[in-house]
């Protein structure tokens, strides 16, 4: 059985002819997220932080509409010894999306295709608040902007 099919029932396993597009899709009818993969072979030699490129490109939309999204690691690729530091992803953002992960053992091979996080999306809720930035998105990994609001205890 293929790893990427593990602990799947049958009826949720993926039939007839293999996509092309699978670096962003949701595994089964019910999945929360969308499954995001390596665009490319790549060995971790070590345990710093990498960018691992995924050829999936924001803004992300569902239904037509912008959407951000919660980039978290898939629980398979953990138990390999890959974690995935989750991130955000805005919904204006409209770069290529990249997954930053670590070795926690090094060395990990990590294969074109192989799916190693997941996209969970949300709908924008900071619609109808004024930007404190008027200026486009400029960057990729960080924060846009100065402090909106200075929560303290």
């Amino acid at each position: 059985m293929p790893t990427e099919d593990a602990g799947k029932r049958n009826t949720q396993r993926e039939t007839g002819e293999l996509r092309r597009d699978k670096n962003s899709c949701p595994t089964t009818s019910g999945s929360l997220g969308l499954d995001l993969a390596a665009s490319v072979d790549c060995v971790l030699h070590t345990n710093l932080p990498q960018r691992i490129p995924t050829n999936v490109y924001g803004p992300i939309k569902i239904n037509g509409n912008p959407v951000g999204a919660l980039l978290l690691g898939h629980s398979s690729s953990t138990m390999k010894g890959l974690f995935v530091l989750p991130g955000v992803i805005d919904a204006d953002y409209q770069g290529e999306i990249q997954i930053m992960v670590t070795a926690i053992v090094p060395p990990i091979q990590i294969k074109k295709h192989q799916r190693i996080a997941q996209l969970l999306p949300f709908p924008a809720l900071t619609n109808g608040h004024e930007p404190a930035v008027a200026n486009q998105r400029t960057g990729g990994f960080g924060s846009t902007g100065d402090t909106l609001a200075d929560v303290k205890n």
